[in-house]
């Protein structure tokens, strides 16, 4: 405990501490500068990170139509490609969590209708499309050799409205991984 002086007049308080307090508070904070104060903080950041992932992994759009056709290969995929993962560079390293998909920015920004038609000159009008799965998981023989054919041209794509889990998850939930990376810095 200080010891406060009772003779000090003026205004406020005056402190002293004993050799005993002074060497053990420049203790404490040798133990958390430099190094070991880095390491929490990287280790901070990638907790936090990992929370986020599993909020946006939670809050992922799942299509029941794309599971029942498995047109756009198998279904589930931008749920499993949500992550975690460490940044490389720097003393207190950066974390990141979120989609690696290809298709990912496709659910979160939308598209707008589009044509089908294909775009490049000399390309056939025909589209082979992957064989579609009965719900057995058995490919279902549509098409020669279980290839679905359609043709492309005076064909349109409605669009697809956005959406912004990733980021509505952020919002959300911003405060939470905040605490964790000030549990993990912070406490003994």
């Amino acid at each position: 405990m200080p010891y406060v002086s009772p003779t000090h007049s003026g205004p406020g308080f005056k402190a002293e501490l004993s050799p005993k307090q002074m060497a053990a508070f420049r203790k404490r904070v040798e133990r958390w500068r430099g190094a070991p104060l880095a390491k929490r903080a990287s280790e901070g950041n990638f907790k936090a990170a990992q929370y986020m992932a599993s909020v946006m992994k939670r809050s992922a759009p799942r299509s029941k139509a794309a599971a029942a056709r498995r047109t756009s290969g198998k279904p589930g995929t931008l749920r499993k490609s949500i992550k975690a993962r460490r940044g490389r560079r720097g003393i207190i390293k950066n974390a990141y969590a979120g989609p690696t998909a290809p298709h990912s920015f496709l659910v979160t920004r939308g598209t707008g209708q589009h044509s089908l038609a294909p775009v490049r000159s000399g390309k056939s009008n025909i589209q082979l499309l992957p064989p579609t799965y009965g719900k057995a998981g058995r490919k279902r023989a549509v098409g020669v050799g279980n290839v679905n054919v359609r043709t492309g041209s005076g064909m349109t794509h409605p669009g697809a409205k956005p959406n912004p889990f990733v980021d509505e998850a952020t919002a959300h939930h911003h405060a939470a991984a905040v605490r964790i990376i000030n549990q993990m810095l912070f406490s003994e």
